[in-house]
């Protein structure tokens, strides 16, 4: 089961960093103490940024961290059905 949008909400508040209502690259330096570079930090961004604005916005957060839960779901499931052979 997925997670709620509270749960969304919660976690885009904590990834926000300066408070803005957006996660933008700054927050994420923050979030992961400078160990990606600034391109790394662009193209995650990039992943879920729609309006192409260089942040996102909790409905852009909300999808692509949906998304990135079901690539880890996928992965998941293959590993086990690799696993299994």
């Amino acid at each position: 089961m997925g997670k709620t949008d509270a749960e969304y909400q919660q976690m885009f508040k904590k990834y926000d960093k300066n408070n803005s209502g957006y996660i933008d690259p700054s927050d994420v330096k923050k979030i992961t103490h400078g160990a990606l570079s600034d391109s790394a930090i662009d193209k995650l961004i990039g992943f879920g940024d729609k309006k192409k604005d260089g942040r996102l916005d909790f409905n852009e957060f909300k999808s692509l961290m949906k998304k990135i839960e079901m690539a880890k779901k996928m992965l998941s499931s293959a590993s086990k059905s690799t696993t299994k052979k």
